[in-house]
């Protein structure tokens, strides 16, 4: 829920370096949430569960804001999901159509 929200307060911000701490922080959120995972997956059957999915979002949201170079090797990871559905990919498209409109514009697309 941290990283859903320093997301948000990224989306929110209009100061271009407070959009940055608040998407790096996001980051931080993301890895604290990516560790928990990791021990809660190697503990059960987990395959159903959307919260890979989600923390991947995430991170290739709050990655694609900052521009990060890491950017890709995130994509990479969403398309390597066992259960990889339309809706996700749709998601991942406007995040990147987000990434380049910014890119180009210098505004966020939300």
């Amino acid at each position: 829920m941290a990283a859903a929200a320093s997301l948000e307060l990224g989306r929110t911000t209009s100061a271009s370096s407070d959009q940055t701490e608040k998407f790096t922080q996001a980051l931080e959120h993301i890895q604290i949430c990516w560790e928990i995972w990791k021990t809660l997956k190697s503990a059960g059957d987990l395959s159903k569960d959307p919260t890979e999915t989600l923390l991947l979002i995430y991170e290739f949201e709050a990655r694609a804001k900052i521009n990060d170079s890491t950017l890709e090797h995130v994509l990479e990871a969403v398309l390597e999901l066992q259960h990889l559905e339309p809706k996700t990919l749709e998601t991942i498209a406007y995040l990147t159509c987000c990434h380049i409109h910014q890119m180009r514009n210098g505004s966020l697309c939300f």
